[in-house]
């Protein structure tokens, strides 16, 4: 039994809840889990969707917005004293 399956695409988006076009989207934005190309076939492993999803847990909507609003700073080359 492997313990870390591949999972396709449609198997990806319902173990993250996420619909199928919405993982494509993110493909194209280099914003979602890393994947394997098999062919023409996209593939993830449960492990790197699994920590990909962690990386998206939040306290408070304002840990979301403190994050865009540090990396809108470092862009405008701006630093957060804190």
């Amino acid at each position: 039994m492997d313990n870390d399956p591949l999972f396709s695409t449609a198997q990806a988006s319902q173990y993250v809840g996420m619909a199928r076009q919405t993982l494509a989207r993110l493909r194209v934005e280099g914003s979602g889990p890393a994947y394997f190309k098999l062919g023409s076939k996209v593939a993830y492993r449960r492990s790197t969707l699994d920590a990909w999803l962690a990386e998206r847990v939040r306290r408070s909507t304002s840990d979301e917005l403190t994050s865009r609003t540090r990396l809108a700073a470092r862009r405008e080359g701006h630093a957060h004293d804190h």
